[in-house]
């Protein structure tokens, strides 16, 4: 079953910034859950907007 963010994100591809705006903060924290990315409960939504898009 498709999450809510995997409309606007291809598997392989990097998320457009543009993409990621649309998502909510718990969307990204999740995104975030699943990249492995350090520190995330501590980011804002724009760090986590941020770090997914590098």
């Amino acid at each position: 079953m498709p999450h809510a963010h995997d409309h606007n994100v291809r598997k392989g591809t990097r998320p457009r910034t543009r993409d990621l705006q649309e998502l909510t903060k718990s969307e990204l924290y999740d995104m975030a859950a699943g990249a492995g990315i350090r520190g995330r409960s501590t980011m804002t939504r724009d760090q986590l907007i941020e770090t997914l898009a590098a």
